[in-house]
């Protein structure tokens, strides 16, 4: 695990797509999660329709791939405090909670909206809304929508993270800026292993986190715009 960039000390991150382990381990969720996201996308959004991009482009094989799949676990004071944090260079972000809300306090997520002016007179504005996240849920949106998320306050709070962009899938072991061609980053792929072997039907804190996960994609979603 690393600490995420621009985050607390209290707030690690675990690259799950690191040699294709979350899609080898995990098949199933792994075609239901982008399925979610397919489905989400053409209910709210339709960025594929819109950018013709819904087939494999003939050159260079660009569409709506994993670019990551993290497991996040924020302790307490871990936290994201910057409200203008957004998903750079990923198009669709899914969001999975694995932790039951009884299990830790704070750490609640809010997106960066813009209100405009009542009858367009005078300045728009911008408000934090915080948006009910529990065990189970998948909250869905476009991967620039400014987010943040509040002080843990008590127990660990648990997050599977998936980024989807227009590139090749990745099995590097970071969060990859490099759309096509070989990336040179090289993974701790025992480490990896290891990780996989604790957390697959494990339970933390009475929690089968990948089985809440599993869940989560079989629920209805909450998008955002």
């Amino acid at each position: 695990m690393r600490r995420w960039e621009g985050s607390s000390p209290r707030w690690t991150v675990a690259f799950l797509h690191t040699d294709g382990h979350f899609l080898k381990v995990l098949p199933d969720l792994a075609m239901r999660m982008e399925q979610l996201v397919r489905q989400t996308d053409a209910k709210n959004w339709r960025l594929l329709e819109h950018s013709g991009r819904t087939e494999p482009d003939a050159e260079t094989g660009s569409q709506l791939r994993l670019r990551c799949c993290e497991y996040h676990r924020m302790m307490e004071g871990g936290h994201l405090g910057d409200v203008h944090h957004h998903d750079e260079g990923s198009v669709i972000t899914l969001d999975i909670m694995l932790t039951p809300s009884g299990s830790y306090e704070g750490g609640e997520l809010s997106t960066l909206e813009r209100l405009e002016p009542a009858n367009g007179a005078g300045e728009a504005s911008e408000v934090l809304t915080q948006h009910q996240f529990e065990q189970g849920d998948a909250l869905l949106f476009v991967s620039h929508k400014y987010h943040c998320v509040a002080p843990v306050t008590k127990g660990t709070r648990q997050v599977l993270v998936a980024e989807y962009w227009w590139g090749e899938q990745r099995e590097c072991g970071h969060r990859c800026d490099q759309h096509w061609g070989r990336c040179e980053f090289t993974p701790d792929s025992e480490k990896m292993d290891m990780f996989f072997d604790e957390l697959v039907g494990s339970t933390e804190g009475g929690i089968d986190v990948m089985a809440a996960a599993a869940a989560a994609a079989d629920d209805d979603d909450d998008s955002e715009d």
